[in-house]
């Protein structure tokens, strides 16, 4: 127990829970000391009345750490995060699990609980022919960047500032795990291009003023562009080596959103070009490993752009600009290049040619702040001839290159019989501070419409749940969020049994000692 509070003082709850108190050689103490409150009772059979006490405290403890065990194996302990004018069933558990996800295909894979790196060795088959083999497992991990040899890809490391905000940025080509090609930095986007795709658009942005173009179409992989005046009929056009494309404007009269089709080479991909250049996939999620891209000039002209590409003679351009105004230029080491918006400056601190980045990760030590820890997970995943390593995080969602899987490591989901929603967070501060004197909220109860109102020492009970206020956050937009601790203990009133047992047995004893209640 000692070396559980000091553990728990230095590296938290979790690594305390998993090192002593849901060990097994704990487990093993406990049941041992359970074997021990038998054995002690039948060491004094035939049973007497006068140690009625003796006995009753005895099987009160057994009882207690039955009820424990019940808790243990079969309650709930675990949060939720409460949004405005959002309906949640869903409990996040304190266990680990790797959510893989492949076109309309879907496994959850529950990490073992560890310390330290635990081998694994898991194998799943995806229908589309993705072969996902699982490794090793590091539940408190140390990220690092690591470099390899590859022709025709570069990537870059930026720093963007102004007066009042600076961040660093890390840009690559083609994009990999972990590393994007586009980015957005408040109202900037920032994108890396091939050197085709970059020229063509300086061509067609240079003469925007002149011709009546709407839509660029690039094929990055056959260096083949197409201009089109619009999109509201069918084009079917054809690249120089013979290669058939068409393109098509449907709608959706549901959402109300108007779409691209696109086919080529028994592919179709779909595109809404006024939300982005890439084409989505099935589960409306970008598809930034496509070679084609279709750019809504007038998108361009409303947002604010800065275009990144490394040409054949290995000098870095870049255009930026907004509306019809646009510049491109050749970028010179150690220039900080100041941008027409709001103060800013591009500043390039390195660059690599024909290399790909990758991260990994190897063992760390533990954070007593759970958020700041890693977890990662290494696999193998193939698809016909192609195989890739891949790190899976709790820290974003991982995107492999050579197949439609994705995947991250979540916490495991309960999900509750009944759905909830955060009808008002209600927080008074320590008069003058900011810090929270006391918050509490006002939770909606969608089956039955009522509304209940949950604060400290005022907890919701419901189902065979209970749900305490536990604390909150605040979003990018100055929306308050409410996160409630959620509880179920079947075995609580095996304790309360255990402990009544514990209180009487203890008074007998006592009664008994001092002669007050004379037995033989």
């Amino acid at each position: 127990m000692i070396y559980g509070t000091l553990a728990e003082s230095r590296y938290g709850a979790m690594y305390a829970n998993l090192v002593v108190y849901h060990s097994n050689w704990f487990y093993l103490i406990e049941s041992l000391i359970v074997l021990s409150l038998l054995l002690s009772m039948l060491a004094r059979f035939p049973w007497r009345k006068r140690l009625i006490g003796f006995y009753l405290v005895h099987c009160s403890l057994i009882i207690i750490m039955l009820g424990a065990m019940t808790t243990r194996y079969f309650g709930i302990d675990g949060t939720i995060e409460l949004s405005p004018s959002e309906s949640v069933n869903s409990v996040s558990l304190s266990e680990d699990v790797l959510y893989l996800k492949s076109e309309a295909e879907e496994n959850v894979f529950d990490i073992p609980l560890s310390v330290s790196d635990a081998s694994i060795n898991k194998t799943f088959n995806f229908f589309d022919g993705t072969k996902v083999e699982l490794k090793k497992f590091i539940p408190y991990a140390k990220k690092e960047l690591n470099t390899m040899n590859k022709k025709d890809s570069w990537a870059s490391h930026w720093l963007i500032k102004n007066d009042n905000f600076q961040n660093e940025f890390k840009l690559a080509h083609p994009p990999s795990v972990g590393f994007l090609s586009r980015i957005e930095q408040g109202p900037l986007k920032i994108e890396i291009l091939p050197e085709f795709c970059f020229t063509a658009l300086e061509s067609l942005l240079d003469s925007l003023r002149q011709l009546p173009i709407r839509y660029l179409f690039i094929d990055t992989e056959k260096h083949f562009s197409q201009k089109l005046t619009d999109i509201e009929h069918a084009h079917l056009f054809k690249s120089p080596d013979g290669s058939t494309y068409k393109l098509t404007q449907e709608e959706n009269k549901k959402v109300g959103i108007k779409f691209v089709r696109f086919s080529a080479q028994k592919k179709t991909q779909i595109f809404i070009p006024r939300f982005a250049s890439e084409p989505i996939d099935r589960h409306l999620e970008l598809d930034v490993a496509s070679p084609y891209r279709l750019y809504d000039l007038e998108k361009l002209k409303s947002t604010n752009n800065i275009f990144l590409t490394q040409t054949k003679a290995d000098t870095i351009r870049l255009g930026y600009g907004k509306s019809n105004q646009w510049k491109f230029e050749a970028y010179n080491n150690n220039q900080a290049i100041l941008l027409p918006w709001m103060g800013f400056q591009l500043v390039l601190l390195k660059h690599w040619k024909d290399t790909a980045l990758r991260w990994s990760y190897v063992e760390g030590e533990p954070n007593k702040e759970e958020s700041k820890n890693i977890k990662a997970l290494v696999a193998v995943v193939t698809k016909g001839e192609k195989s890739e390593e891949l790190w899976f995080t709790d820290q974003n969602q991982t995107q492999s290159q050579i197949s439609n899987l994705q995947g991250f490591i979540r916490k495991q989901l309960v999900f509750l019989p009944f759905q909830m929603e955060l009808v008002q967070f209600k927080m008074d501060k320590i008069p003058g501070t900011d810090k929270p004197a006391s918050f509490e909220s006002f939770v909606k109860l969608k089956d039955t419409g009522e509304t209940a109102h949950i604060y400290m020492n005022n907890p919701l009970k419901r189902g065979g749940y209970t749900f305490y206020q536990a604390s909150y956050f605040q979003d990018e937009k100055g929306a308050y969020h409410s996160v409630l601790s959620v509880n179920r203990d079947p075995g609580r009133f095996i304790k309360y049994f255990g402990s009544a047992f514990l209180v009487i047995g203890m008074i007998l004893t006592f009664l008994i000692l001092y002669g007050y209640w004379k037995v033989t």
